[in-house]
Parts: structure tokens; C-alpha cells; sequence
């Protein structure tokens, strides 16, 4: 290793990484000089490297490594780890108890990859053999690394069993894989047929010790006033409906759900509703259990189940069927490294659930290939994973009919109440976080028409490739199926085609609308109050009678027949794989219920449509177009400007009647045929970038939750951020709870913990000084602290202009600036906050979320602005229109209950003193600031210039600890 001199300063964050110093650079070599020894010490060997193909580029464009195979280990952890919740190199090294000296040195970090590499080729070698197979089979995106590795492996174990006395007995069907009809034999040897009875939600016995141990823990503290306690036990007795407010920490969590467990009565079943499958499973699996064994003996046993949608489980006959077929498409790498991770891991699950693997972004795309879900669920009625006790969705529905107690999340919850789900019927529901509930409602209950999402559901059918090719389900049906003639499978494709090319019209016609509408605001005086600032339109009744909307109709009309078309054309192409009497291949199956799947999914986009653009529902439901990027079309215009010119002379848009083209030698053709293609994939992202999508949502959606609360029922919602100032009036009104709803909070005084500062002297948001000042406060506040100061922005653009003006002045201190969006994500950067010091983090989008931060809370919390929702959504000012005053009953409840839910988890989920400054001024002289500030708990308040809060708050958290 050495180090290497470089014309430019060294940039500091690398420096806070590395610990490598300008002066240590001054005296290298220049790169020139050690490439001939780099050279000679690399070779032709293998290049091994933790994200290989970043380093790789380097060195290639150093004039080295060009043709050195790579071997990408974070390929490798992600597809061995397939539950890991981050992929860095210190934390698949920590994941693996690879021993790990110094990161981020050359030297320290190469030989931390080898101790990964080593550790995770021991991974690979215990795989079974079948597992090895099916990962060979992955139809992989070129490029990617574990392939060469996969096939030795493979290769080194047929040789072996060539080779070996027994390799007729080795090469026989191995025990517990004997011919079922309809499964893949290498089913039979996943852990769900292994072990078909098993709980794989049942605690260890050391579990079960460490559950009684924290919940002798709790009872041993002081407990609570019994007050909120009593009327919890109330509604577990009497039903109705109950909001009650919770302390902000897992502890009052377990004391809550310690109470349902003792008032539950012999005989009835208890639904827990948690925000999403992540925190499902810390209910069911820790918080629970540690409730249980604190509500006595009597509860210690109850049965616990946790039961998602059914989107969140996977679909063994789908994942034996055509979820690992390439379609005849070529796949993209995130693509293939979430196939590669479920393969893995659908062979050692026992739940099959979402939730239990980690897939990020697009490798989500796999997930959807393989899925359950109830488009899905009568096209297998025949599965044989089911009747064999297989299927996930069955074993955990069955699990959960005998259960006390079922977990579940507020997305099956919403399915259920729309008469989409499997949950089995509960007198009591608990919705935790009980607020989100309504988002999830909402979100179930929206329509989206967009150009891509259309024209993947299409692609997925079938989708045109070079030299007259085609991909996707049809052409794999008219290959699989028996006695499809060609005509027929021409047929099929010419159905999707037609609906492609309606499609597009339909998509023009969108665009249209949003146009005219613009021009019209153009021409007049002042703008309507249907248009928005972000690029949105809402829908209203001018603008349904405008010119533009009329020719929607029109192209609409033609895109529901086309769309009503295909979806027949799935149906047929269904049939022709089943015909009477015919046993079916699981690939056969599969491609079978993937078509119904898609038939239904097309029949839900027409009927949804028809009613959107007719008006269903005008009463609770908004409608709205959005521009793509919230850009204006100006730009699209010029870019249609840009279009090449027909050929043969044609009128741009006129067909081409008569025209015929000369024959042209092969080669030529195949030149053709890709410049078409090329051709057709421009002229689609052009579409897809100047296309607005079109939105359709309820405006309200609490009269979904009434069957909870009926006779005989009960529904509570717990969380921490549902009353504004005591008063639970607007969250009651939001999930539409009866006026007889009991409302309760339990929030301690955290005056001893938290110091409330409000800058007098800041300016009003729109100064023109707002900006200056608020970065000068944080600089003074993270000097003081050094670092240790979070600040969370009401957007992302607000958000980079304060990381431009801060990030120098304090590097100038030795404190790190890291910004959600510039430097990573917001784990990321939670990530490196836990484990750097004198570091100061700039977050908004999921920082309002309220994610609790016990590992190292900070130790100043800054907001910039009071999270009003945006008046310039539709949706938003929809449902601000259905409040007599906008301002008190909805925007100022929205907000403060927002700043709560952030603050919830910055400031009071662990025991650290903690200082919050409100950097907004309005909130001292507008009327809704004082709503606004007694929304939260109650605290230590300070007002003074901001020049002075620097030294108080610093004196402040560096004060003895108050518990």
C-alpha cells in the first residue's frame, strides 16, 4: 500500500474517514509511478472487492485491470444474507464475525475483504446442491459476479459425484423428494415442507427467559398512574372505541399491551395492527412475548399469530412457476440480485414472509414476480402447495384462527376491511401508531394511471425485442400450450399492440388536458384555483367540460376496449395451457395463474378508469394530473420538436398507406429492425417524460373503520401523536370514531429531560435574512456541542440550500456535515451519526417519521419550519376543504401533530437530556403557535435571542442525567 500525492486539496469528509492528512500526501509518489509495481502485483488474477466494479473503474482508467475477472462481495453477502439489513463492508464483516482491524485504509479495508470473501465462500460451499442448481439457472444480468463462482461450485460437485463409489446412489432422488403432481420436487426439500407443522414465530426457551427477565424489568419500576391503564381495561371489557396517547418508549408500549393481555376474556381474539411488516414482527416476536410474561402466569401462554397481507407473503406456486423465467426479456442486475437473495432464503424460511428479507429498491421488482395476492388467489384454487401444506398464506391464516392473539399490519388490516383479506374476525382491534392507519386506508383506496406502469403491465404480456422477437407471457404460453398455432399467437400479440398504441393516445390526450388548462390560466387575470404551483391540476367540473377532457373521453373509450381486449386475450392464452384432462408443469401452472393474475389487474384498471373519468364518487374523491417531476410541459413541447422526420416523405402522424420499402439484405434488416427498436425505446422515454399521471383518492376514509367499533366490537388506537393540546377531537373525526369515543393520554412531563427554545429574535420564514441566520444558529449550536445536533427541514430543497451554507464553516471546526439525499440515505446516515463523532445531520421526508433513536440520541434536535402539509397538493386541499376553518380544524392539527410524531422518537424515546430549538417565528406571533406548541409535552421552555442559546442549551445537556 502506499499513499498517493493528488493536484487537488484533500477533501475533508475523506479525511474524516480515512484519517489520512494533506501532509501525509505531500510527500507520495504520483500514481504514474506505482502503476508498473500495481501492475506487475495484480496480474491476471481476480479482482475481490467489496462493490468491486467502483474500484475496478479506477484502476482501468489508470490503464490497469481491463481484463482481470471481478468478484463482487456485496453480490456474494446479499444473495448468502439474504436478512441483512445493511450491506456495508463493516456490517456483512459483523454479520459474519470476520476479524476487522482499521476500515477505510487501503490495506485495513482489502484484508477486511478477504476475511468477507473467505467467510462467505464457507457460506456458499455449505449451500445444498439444489440450491446451487437453482441459483445457476438465475436467467443472470450480465455482469454479475457470483455466476462464475456459482457454476465451479456446481461443476466441482458433479465431478465429485462422478467420481465418488456411490454416484448412483448419489444421483437417485434423494429421501422426502418423491414425484408430488403439480410441485417442483425441489420444493419438497425447503424448510416448509421439512418441517409443514412448525411455528416458525414460537420463542426459544432462552427467548422466553430473556421475555420474563425485561418484563421483571418493567414491573420492578414505579408504575404509572393507573388511570390510563383502568380505561384500557375498560374497552377490553366493554368495546366501543378508545384513543389513548402513550409515552413515547417501548416500555409503555409492553405495559399497554400487558393490559390487554390480562383483560382478555376466555374466548375471545385480540388484533394487534401494527404500521408495516418490519414492526409486526418486533410485536410478535419481542414486545409481545416481554407483555405476556409481565401480565402473570395466566397470560404467559397465550397463543400468538402474525398475520400480513397476502401481498406479503411469497407464492410457492407462483416461485416454482415463471417468477425465475427471464420471459425472454433481459433482466437488470437489481433484478437479478433479488431473485438471487429469494432463492437463498425461500429455501430456509418457514413463514415466507416479506418482511423476514431484505429487498431495497428495485430489487423489489423480484418480490412482485413472486408474491401472493388475491389477484392470484382463485387462479389457484387447484394448488397443489396448498393441499399439501404448503402454501404460507394457508399455514399462516390457519395459524391465526387458533390464535388469542393475532398480530398483523395496518395494510392487511385496510385489505380486510375492503373485502380483500384473510384476517379472521376480532372483537377487539388495537391499531398501533393508530393515526397511520388512515394514511394506509387512503393509500389501498387510490387509483393511479401512469404511462409506465401501464406500459410494464402490458410489456409484461408481451413486449417487442430485435429481429422480430418478442418477450414476456403470451409468447411463453404460445411455447408452453399445446397445438397454438401461429395465427393465434399473432392475434394475441396484435391485442396487446393495439392497446399499446391506445395507450400512448390515452396518455396524449392527459397531456393535453393539462396543457389547455395551462394555457387557459395563461390568458386569464389571475391563475385558478384548480392549478397548483408543484405541477398538479385538479380535476373540477370547468375543467371536465373543457375541449381537451372531451377528447380524454374519447381516446379513453378506445383504451378500455383495447385494455378489455387483452385482458380476454390473458384468459384465452390461460385456457390453452390447461386444456381438459392435461396434467400441467409447475412452469405451466405458473404462467397460467401469472396471465389470470394480469387479466384481473387490466379488468381493475378499466373498471377504475371508466370511473374516474365519469365522475364516480365526486362527492368523497378528489381527482387530479401531475406532471412528471412537477416540470412543465414547455419542455415536452420541444423535445416533440426534436422527433425525426417521417420516412418516405409522410405528413408526421399520417400513415403510411402504400408505401412500400425495398427488400434489404440480412444484414441490413437486422440494422433495421435494431435502429427501430432503438427508435421505439426513445420515442417511449419520451413519453414517460412529459406524461402527467392521473390520481384519483377519497377524501375521506373513516367510515371503512366503523364495523370495528359495532355492537359487540371494539377498536383502540394507541400512539404517541394523537391529540393537539389534549384535545382528540381531530383524529377522532379523521378515522370517523363515534362522539362516545373514550380519549385518554398518558404523556409524562419531560420538563426535567428537555429544554424548549424559541429564538426571539428570528426572522419570519420569508425574510429574505431567514436562511443566513438559521445557518449561523446551527453552526454556533454544533460548535458548542460539538457535532451532535440533528436538523430536520420541511423539504429537500430547503434541506441542500443549508447544507451549502454550512458544510465549509464547520469542516473549518473538525465537524462533519452529512445531508439526507447528498450523502445517503437516512439509515445511512443514522448510520455513520452512531459511529462518527462531532458529526451534525441534516434529514427531511423519513426524519419526520419519528424513528426511535436509542442507539446515540442527539443531543440538540433544530426545526427550520412547523411541518404545515402542503396547500399546494390537490389532495391536501381537497380535504381542507371539508373543515369550516381550514387553518384552525385541519392545517394546524396536521402540523402539530406531524412535529410531535418527529420529535417522539429524536427526544423521548430513550433518557438522554435533549435540548429542541423551533426556528420558525410564526409560532410566537401568529394565533395557531400556541396550539401548535401545547401540542406537545410539556417541557422546559426558553426564550431568548439565538445568539445566547448556544451556551444554555450546551450548559443544559451537559448537566447530571435526570433519571
Amino acid at each position: 500500500q502506499s499513499f498517493v500525492s493528488i493536484a487537488a486539496p484533500l477533501p475533508y469528509r475523506i479525511h474524516r474517514l480515512t484519517g489520512i492528512n494533506s501532509a501525509d500526501l505531500r510527500r507520495a509518489p504520483p500514481l504514474s509511478a506505482l502503476i508498473p509495481h500495481l501492475r506487475a502485483f495484480i496480474g491476471s488474477a481476480p479482482l475481490v472487492g467489496h462493490s468491486v466494479s467502483f474500484d475496478a473503474a479506477f484502476l482501468r482508467r489508470a490503464g490497469l485491470a481491463h481484463h482481470n475477472p471481478l468478484i463482487d462481495t456485496y453480490e456474494l453477502a446479499s444473495m448468502l444474507l439474504p436478512d441483512l439489513s445493511s450491506y456495508t463492508l463493516a456490517s456483512v464483516a459483523d454479520a459474519l464475525e470476520a476479524p476487522s482491524s482499521i476500515h477505510h485504509r487501503a490495506l485495513a479495508d482489502a484484508d477486511l475483504s478477504r476475511a468477507v470473501f473467505l467467510a462467505l465462500m464457507e457460506r456458499l460451499s455449505a449451500l445444498d446442491t439444489t440450491t446451487i442448481s437453482e441459483l445457476v439457472a438465475l436467467p443472470a444480468a450480465n455482469g454479475w459476479t457470483p455466476a462464475y463462482l456459482l457454476k465451479t461450485q456446481a461443476r466441482a460437485r458433479e465431478e465429485a459425484i462422478k467420481s465418488s463409489p456411490f454416484a448412483s446412489l448419489l444421483a437417485a432422488t434423494p429421501i422426502g423428494q418423491q414425484a408430488v403432481a403439480g410441485i417442483s420436487p425441489d420444493a419438497l426439500t425447503m424448510a416448509v415442507a421439512l418441517e409443514p407443522r412448525a411455528d416458525p414465530e414460537a420463542a426459544t426457551p432462552t427467548q422466553q427467559a430473556a421475555h420474563a427477565a425485561d418484563a421483571a424489568d418493567i414491573a420492578d419500576e414505579a408504575m404509572p398512574p393507573r388511570e390510563p391503564w383502568a380505561s384500557l381495561g375498560a374497552f377490553m371489557r366493554e368495546g366501543g372505541a378508545l384513543l389513548m396517547e402513550l409515552e413515547r418508549t417501548e416500555d409503555a408500549l409492553v405495559r399497554a399491551l400487558a393490559e390487554v393481555a390480562r383483560a382478555t376474556t376466555p374466548g375471545q381474539r385480540i388484533l394487534i395492527a401494527a404500521s408495516d411488516g418490519d414492526e409486526m414482527k418486533r410485536i410478535a416476536r419481542s414486545l409481545l412475548p416481554r407483555a405476556l410474561a409481565l401480565a402473570g402466569d395466566a397470560a404467559s401462554q397465550t397463543p400468538i399469530a402474525e398475520l400480513d397481507e397476502r401481498e406479503g407473503y411469497l407464492c410457492l406456486h407462483r416461485w416454482f412457476g415463471v417468477a425465475r423465467d427471464d420471459l425472454g426479456l433481459p433482466l437488470s442486475p437489481e433484478l437479478t440480485r433479488g431473485l438471487a437473495k429469494l432463492t437463498v432464503w425461500a429455501r430456509e424460511t418457514r413463514s415466507g414472509q416479506r418482511a423476514d428479507v431484505a429487498l431495497s429498491g428495485a430489487e423489489s421488482d423480484a418480490w412482485a414476480r413472486a408474491r401472493a395476492g388475491a389477484e392470484f388467489a382463485d387462479s389457484s384454487a387447484d394448488c397443489p402447495y396448498r393441499s399439501g401444506g404448503y402454501c404460507f398464506v394457508e399455514r399462516a391464516v390457519q395459524r391465526a384462527r387458533t390464535a388469542t392473539i393475532v398480530v398483523t399490519t395496518h395494510a392487511a388490516l385496510a385489505a380486510s376491511l375492503a373485502g380483500r383479506g384473510a384476517l379472521p374476525d376480532a372483537s377487539r382491534v388495537i391499531l398501533l401508531d393508530g393515526r397511520q392507519i388512515e394514511d394506509e386506508l387512503r393509500r389501498q383506496q387510490t387509483f393511479t394511471l401512469d404511462a409506465a406502469s401501464m406500459l410494464s403491465l402490458l410489456d409484461a404480456l408481451a413486449s417487442p425485442l430485435p429481429n422480430a422477437a418478442r418477450g414476456g407471457l403470451l409468447p411463453l404460453a404460445a411455447t408452453l400450450a399445446p397445438g397454438i398455432e401461429d395465427q393465434r399467437a399473432s392475434a394475441w400479440y396484435s391485442a396487446v399492440e393495439h392497446a399499446r398504441e391506445a395507450a400512448i393516445a390515452v396518455f396524449g390526450a392527459l397531456r393535453s388536458v393539462m396543457q389547455e388548462s395551462q394555457e387557459r390560466n395563461t390568458r386569464g387575470a389571475t391563475r385558478r384555483s384548480d392549478t397548483f404551483d408543484n405541477g398538479s391540476l385538479r380535476i373540477d367540473n370547468a375543467v371536465r367540460s373543457s375541449r381537451a377532457w372531451g377528447l380524454l373521453l374519447r381516446e379513453w373509450a378506445r383504451f378500455g376496449e383495447a385494455l378489455s381486449a387483452v385482458a380476454n386475450t390473458a384468459r384465452e392464452a390461460a385456457q390453452a395451457l390447461a386444456p381438459a384432462g392435461a396434467e400441467l408443469t409447475p412452469r405451466a401452472r405458473g404462467a397460467r395463474t401469472d396471465l389470470l393474475g394480469l387479466g384481473r389487474r387490466i379488468g381493475e384498471v378499466v373498471a377504475r378508469g371508466a370511473e374516474t373519468l365519469a365522475g364516480a364518487h365526486a362527492e368523497n374523491t378528489v381527482c387530479w394530473l401531475r406532471a412528471p417531476q412537477t416540470q412543465q410541459f414547455q419542455q415536452g413541447e420541444a423535445a416533440r420538436d426534436r422527433r425525426p422526420t417521417p420516412r418516405n416523405g409522410d405528413a408526421a402522424g399520417a400513415p403510411n398507406v402504400g408505401a412500400s420499402e425495398p427488400i434489404l439484405p440480412a444484414e441490413e434488416r437486422e440494422q433495421r429492425d435494431a435502429n427501430d427498436a432503438n427508435d421505439a425505446r426513445a420515442a417511449r422515454d419520451a413519453l414517460l417524460a412529459e406524461t402527467p399521471m392521473l390520481f384519483a383518492a377519497p377524501t375521506q376514509v373513516g367510515a371503512l373503520l366503523a364495523p370495528l367499533w359495532a355492537q359487540g366490537h371494539g377498536v383502540a388506537a394507541l400512539g404517541w401523536a394523537l391529540s393537539v393540546g389534549g384535545d382528540f377531537e381531530y383524529t377522532r373525526s379523521a378515522l370517523g370514531l363515534p362522539e362516545t369515543t373514550r380519549a385518554i393520554a398518558a404523556t409524562p412531563d419531560y420538563s426535567v429531560q428537555t429544554l424548549l427554545c424559541l429564538p426571539t429574535d428570528a426572522p419570519e420564514p420569508a425574510a429574505q435574512s431567514y436562511h443566513a441566520q438559521f445557518e449561523t444558529l446551527i453552526v454556533a449550536l454544533a460548535r458548542a456541542l460539538e457535532g451532535d445536533v440533528v436538523a430536520i427541514f420541511p423539504s429537500h430543497a430547503a434541506l441542500r440550500t443549508a447544507a451549502m451554507g454550512i458544510r465549509r464553516a464547520l469542516e473549518r471546526h473538525d465537524i462533519l456535515v452529512l445531508a439526507q439525499g447528498i450523502d445517503g440515505s437516512a439509515r445511512q446516515l443514522w448510520q455513520s451519526f452512531y459511529g462518527q463523532p462531532r458529526t451534525v445531520l441534516l434529514g427531511a421526508g423519513t426524519f419526520w417519521d419519528g424513528a426511535e433513536q436509542r442507539n446515540r440520541p442527539p443531543a440538540c434536535i433544530v426545526v427550520a419550519r412547523t411541518p404545515f402539509p402542503p396547500q399546494s397538493d390537490p389532495l391536501v386541499a381537497a380535504r381542507a376543504d371539508l373543515w369550516a376553518d381550514q387553518q384552525a380544524q385541519f392545517l394546524t392539527p396536521q402540523a402539530a401533530l406531524k412535529l410531535r410524531q418527529a420529535l417522539g422518537g429524536l427526544a423521548w424515546s430513550h433518557s438522554r437530556r435533549n435540548a429542541i430549538v423551533l426556528y420558525d417565528k410564526r409560532l410566537q406571533t401568529r394565533g395557531y403557535g400556541a396550539t401548535i406548541i401545547g401540542a406537545l409535552p410539556q417541557c422546559e421552555l426558553y426564550q431568548a435571542p439565538a445568539a445566547d442559546l448556544s451556551e444554555r442549551i450546551s450548559d443544559w445537556v451537559s448537566a447530571p442525567p435526570y433519571r
